[in-house]
């Protein structure tokens, strides 16, 4: 849907959502509008459809899942879930997202807590992730949040491992799937945390403003709630209660309609929005460039590709493609550099790979 002259590597934020989905969300809108009936309608549609979502998407079974305006509103809700006291620690990691960060800071500040962050060094492996979480656990450790994929370099967290660790040391799990939802199979029974969450805006392609967050059901009825709800709370079942969605107020109906469509677009693709051919080609022609480093992370060839240029001022560059030749790439700022941050989907073309090398190269020129 974008326009034809402008190249678009999904920068973390904002995945293209298919024509035919954008299509029937104008049409869906439009069905509403014209008679308001249909609301209750389409509310009872979303439950029914709920199933197939955490079937099929997610293999939670174990789990409730309600729908939010995102992954950050979703961290919000869960780091207000757990009773915390002055002396409790919370372990998060140096790659998390800024949201989980500042969320946490706020939550732990403001009850005495020890914010520990657990530090990912740029070449880490799986045992040194899991050895590193091991020494940082003490006798006070409550809460371990961690993203299933970094956005900024696509490193995947064992999840299992990690929630195997904190459930043998009686500690809550927060897992941020922000960008795995649509970049990888999910198993969150698997896993075995206590909090899946995330948003489909992003490698689900989704339209925007639509998150979700999944609740172990072993704890949902222990969990706090800091928000007063439209419904009376008592009343409902475990079936029917949510964390979030009516209780927040009113929501994204259509959107959250239009997910059934999007989980059957996946699994044509299938459930993976990224070429292997496309990343092989774009990191062949990257090597070529002199003073080029590769993210080690991105030859896994996952979709999220980094880089930057020795001796180059890599905020000038990326202001130049976005600005100058309507490339849009992404940026992060970790181990002191500033990298291009870019993905590969469905949307991109092999003619788009090789203009980008053309016009970086005469960039670096």
């Amino acid at each position: 849907m974008k326009k034809n002259d402008i190249i678009y590597f999904n920068t973390a934020g904002l995945g293209i959502p298919p024509s035919n989905v954008l299509t029937q969300m104008s049409k869906m809108h439009y069905e509403l509008y014209s008679d308001p009936r249909k609301e209750e309608i389409f509310r009872r549609n979303i439950i029914i459809e709920k199933k197939i979502i955490i079937d099929e998407l997610f293999r939670g079974k174990n789990y409730s899942l309600s729908y939010l305006r995102n992954a950050s509103e979703a961290l919000m809700i869960a780091s207000n879930m757990f009773s915390m006291t002055r002396g409790d620690e919370v372990i998060i990691t140096s790659l998390d997202h800024r949201s989980c960060i500042n969320q946490w800071t706020i939550v732990c500040d403001k009850v005495g807590a020890k914010l520990s962050t657990l530090d990912i060094s740029i070449n880490a492996s799986e045992e040194e992730i899991l050895l590193s979480l091991n020494k940082k656990i003490t006798n006070h450790t409550k809460i371990i949040i961690f993203p299933h994929v970094d956005r900024n370099f696509g490193v995947v967290f064992p999840v299992k491992k990690i929630c195997d660790i904190a459930k043998s040391n009686g500690i809550f799990t927060i897992v941020d799937g922000a960008q795995s939802t649509g970049l990888i199979e999910l198993n969150v029974d698997d896993y075995e945390c206590d909090v899946y969450l995330g948003s489909f805006h992003k490698w689900f392609a989704a339209p925007l403003s639509l998150g979700y967050i999944l609740v172990h059901n072993r704890i949902f009825e222990s969990i706090d709630r800091t928000y007063a709800c439209g419904e009376r709370y008592y009343d409902q079942t475990i079936s029917t209660r949510e964390l979030g969605g009516d209780e927040l107020g009113t929501r994204n109906l259509v959107i959250e309609l239009l997910l059934p469509i999007l989980l059957k677009y996946h699994k044509k693709m299938p459930l993976r929005l990224h070429d292997e051919d496309l990343i092989g080609t774009l990191l062949y022609e990257l090597k070529k460039i002199k003073g080029i480093k590769i993210h080690p992370t991105s030859m896994e060839k996952r979709g999220i590709l980094s880089f930057f240029i020795e001796n180059v001022e890599m905020d000038c560059l990326i202001k130049n493609l976005i600005d100058k030749h309507n490339i849009i790439v992404g940026d992060a700022k970790k181990y002191n550099q500033t990298w291009i941050r870019l993905s590969i989907d469905e949307n991109n073309t092999l003619e788009e790979i090789m203009r980008f090398i053309k016009i970086l190269r005469c960039e670096l020129e």
